[in-house]
């Protein structure tokens, strides 16, 4: 805006929002987008909100300003930017998430294994049954053992403790850690009971 000449010049802005359909179409992106379909929440745990649509799965790292429970709907017109942080798809600086007064059925996790739980797609949400124990010297670090093989389990903080005993059901979202030439398949749980 030229106020001493009286002129308006439009231009497009440097960093443009992106308008993106569903979360499959997210992964990869670069900048700033918001997506345009609804997505449907799974669970929460502090800064971390894993959720769904029928395209795929997403983390969500940041703020929302939103607290939401499973199988609460998440409008369309949330958004971020892409990025894979240590190996791991997320949507981080979230954008546009609302509160909502609608739900869809509660997200089931799938039963897996030890063994296969790595075949089902990142940030998706799943179930073990196993004998699990914390890593010796370690407070995030636990591995689940059943019939199949063993599991590594991480939690995102030291505040969160897992069940630990011969026969304990975890449910949490397949994760990965690349480290240098190492990657871990993991699983970030969200909840665990003997």
């Amino acid at each position: 805006l030229d106020i001493l000449n009286n002129t308006l010049t439009v231009e497009e802005a440097t960093a443009p929002v992106k308008y993106i359909e569903n979360l499959a179409k997210a992964a990869g992106t670069t900048g700033a987008f918001s997506i345009t379909s609804n997505a449907t929440a799974v669970a929460q745990q502090g800064t971390n909100l894993w959720i769904k649509d029928d395209s795929g799965w997403m983390l969500v790292y940041g703020s929302t300003g939103q607290t939401y429970t499973n199988g609460d709907v998440i409008p369309a017109g949330y958004g971020g930017t892409y990025v894979e942080y240590k190996g791991l798809p997320e949507l981080q600086n979230p954008t546009g998430f609302v509160a909502t007064t609608n739900k869809t059925a509660v997200v089931k996790p799938t039963a897996v294994t030890a063994a296969n739980f790595s075949w089902q797609p990142l940030n998706s949400y799943v179930e073990l049954i196993g004998k699990v124990t914390l890593d010796e010297g370690k407070t995030r670090n636990y591995t689940l053992t059943d019939e199949s093989g063993s599991a590594a389990i991480y939690t995102t903080s030291s505040n969160i403790t897992v069940t630990t005993g011969e026969s304990v059901r975890v449910r949490g979202f397949v994760s990965i850690y690349v480290n240098g030439e190492t990657t871990t398949y993991q699983i970030t749980p969200v909840e665990s009971e003997e």
